[in-house]
């Protein structure tokens, strides 16, 4: 059972779920934080595109489908504003890969989960 708990544990994510530690909705995060990438199917390089709503600090980082991290590819204070990030994933097998954003504000703590495939 332990070596199913990573997997669990991302496809609970799988449909960018949100999380809040200050009362709210998560709905209400979900909608104001935007996480996408381009082009999803991809082989070699797909661009991620994160759009903060407030200033906080952030991680964005990439794992399999086995929980395993195989990238981190942003960190660090940010300002409100869009950012996007190169994700090359030449030396990535084919596969579902699962990129967090997570940001811990003054406020709260977010994070939103996107799938990702890289077909070769």
């Amino acid at each position: 059972m332990k070596k199913y708990l990573p997997i669990l544990f991302l496809l609970f994510y799988i449909n960018s779920h949100a999380q809040r530690n200050a009362g709210g909705s998560a709905e209400n995060i979900v909608s104001e934080i935007k996480l996408t990438n381009y082009p999803n199917c991809f082989s070699n390089h797909t661009t991620i595109k994160y759009d903060l709503p407030s200033d906080g600090v952030i991680t964005l980082r990439v794992y399999n489908s086995s929980g395993q991290l195989m990238s981190s590819l942003d960190g660090g204070y940010r300002k409100t504003g869009i950012y996007r990030v190169d994700l090359d994933a030449a030396n990535m097998p084919e596969g579902i890969y699962f990129c967090k954003l997570v940001i811990v504000s003054s406020k709260e703590t977010v994070s939103v989960t996107r799938k990702l495939q890289v077909l070769k």
